[in-house]
């Protein structure tokens, strides 16, 4: 009787063996598409910017230097300051 239960944990073993495997080869491929998405995102941010000075260049604006002051350096802006809230959250 001991050698039948023995048998039937090895079977399980090996099931939670396969079931683990799988779940390893599922994580590694949702890495995978987690990488090309952000590949991806990446690419068409670039892309996304580049046409958007394309068509500032074309409305008459100049792409090689900034034309608005940091607020820092501006007299005239109006700096919204936000109170600081420390919450301890434990």
């Amino acid at each position: 009787m001991a050698s039948e239960e023995m048998e039937e944990v090895r079977k399980d073993i090996e099931d939670i063996k396969q079931s683990v495997g799988g779940l390893l080869i599922m994580f590694r491929h949702m890495a995978a598409e987690l990488g090309d998405f952000a590949h991806n995102l990446s690419e068409l941010g670039s892309q996304m910017m580049t046409r958007m000075g394309l068509v500032w260049e074309s409305l008459g604006g100049k792409v090689e230097e900034e034309t608005a002051p940091d607020s820092d350096e501006d007299e005239g802006a109006e700096i919204i300051h936000f109170p600081h809230t420390d919450h301890d959250t434990t």
